[in-house]
């Protein structure tokens, strides 16, 4: 078996798990990112037989999605910052709430998104309510049409404590958009250090680095071609393919030619 992993959840070790992730088990792990691949090499396995290959983008099909303006329509709207993920505990949406707040009053046309739903959605719309941001930040709901939009945010705000790769992020830089994130392995490995990175508890921060977005263009502009240069060099859909197939031709080169199973006279 070639098992592929995706989150950076720690592994249980509980021996139903110990027996299932065994080297005696797997032929090979397949990782999207180097901070997965620590998740399991801190289970002992052998460090040879873990891979990395990134989560990849269909960039044509990103190129194509139509810009959704939509959330832009606010009254006073003059610019606005979006999120986009499960309404989860470790998706720490609360920060970007309180980020809302403390920029209410320096930036009174910045208006909030959050894209998703989930089991925080009260929680966090009551948060807002007592922070006296109702009125500026918005939950969607889930929307299929996420991808249009983000084409209209002016940056991806992405407070997740907890993540293997950060696809949304990597399709924000694929698409020139900046991001303001919490300092997660998964994420910070995606932007590679085009982006804006705070504490996931730090909502001063993360209002400084709102800010600096808005308000540097040559700084954002700089750093949102070198987030989109390397999201179209890394995380391109065909290298994961090939990636991939590669991972499985050595795990079939280790094992060797198939026995012949046909009967015998």
């Amino acid at each position: 078996a070639v098992y592929s992993r995706r989150i950076t959840s720690p592994i249980r070790r509980n021996p139903l798990s110990r027996r299932k992730y065994s080297a005696g088990q797997l032929a090979a792990v397949i990782a999207i990112s180097e901070a997965v691949r620590g998740v399991f090499l801190r289970t002992g396995y052998p460090s040879d037989r873990v891979y990395v290959v990134p989560s990849g983008l269909d960039l044509a099909e990103l190129d194509a999605v139509p810009r959704n303006a939509e959330l832009r329509a606010a009254d006073g709207c003059d610019a606005l910052i979006g999120g986009i993920g499960k309404l989860a505990p470790k998706k720490n949406w609360a920060l970007l709430v309180e980020t809302a707040a403390r920029l209410a009053g320096e930036r009174p046309g910045l208006r909030w998104a959050v894209v998703g739903d989930g089991p925080e959605r009260e929680r966090l719309a009551g948060l807002a309510r007592r922070l006296g941001v109702a009125d500026r930040v918005r939950f969607t709901g889930f929307r299929a049409d996420a991808l249009a939009l983000m084409k209209s945010f002016d940056a991806l705000f992405f407070p997740s404590m907890m993540e293997g790769a950060a696809v949304t992020v990597r399709q924000a830089m694929a698409l020139g958009i900046p991001v303001v994130a919490a300092d997660a392995a998964g994420t910070v490995e995606s932007l590679g250090g085009h982006g804006w990175v705070v504490a996931p508890d730090d909502a001063s921060g993360a209002a400084a680095a709102v800010l600096e977005v808005l308000g540097a263009a040559p700084r954002r502009a700089e750093v949102c071609a070198a987030a989109r240069e390397r999201a179209r060099r890394l995380f391109d859909i065909e290298s994961t393919v090939a990636g991939t197939v590669s991972v499985y031709r050595q795990v079939l080169a280790s094992i060797g030619p198939p026995r012949d199973s046909s009967p015998r006279p």
